[in-house]
């Protein structure tokens, strides 16, 4: 199995995995990311705050290890809740 820093690295070089992340900024939904995502983000061109400045409450940082269920769940309610239009831009940005 790849290391998490590996795999974000290979994942930063897929254009599915970017199409995919970009799409899911663009629309305001929450987005998990486990471990160390710089370099996915950057590759997509994900801004880590809102337009404001504030920090982004729908990009959910965990690291794995015992907590992960939690966050699991954490996240699984933030995909039934609402989106965070506090990221929508118009037009968007990409």
């Amino acid at each position: 199995m790849a290391a998490c820093g590996e795999f974000d690295e290979r994942l930063a070089r897929n254009a599915h995995a970017l199409a995919f992340l970009r799409e899911q900024h663009r629309h305001c939904k929450p987005i998990m990311l486990v471990g160390e995502a710089d370099a996915l983000l950057d590759a997509a061109g994900v801004a880590r705050a809102l337009p404001n400045g504030e920090q982004d409450p729908a990009l959910r940082r965990v690291e794995g290890g015992r907590a992960m269920d939690a966050h699991l769940v954490a996240f699984t309610q933030a995909l039934a809740g609402h989106r965070t239009f506090e990221r929508e831009v118009d037009p968007p940005s990409a």
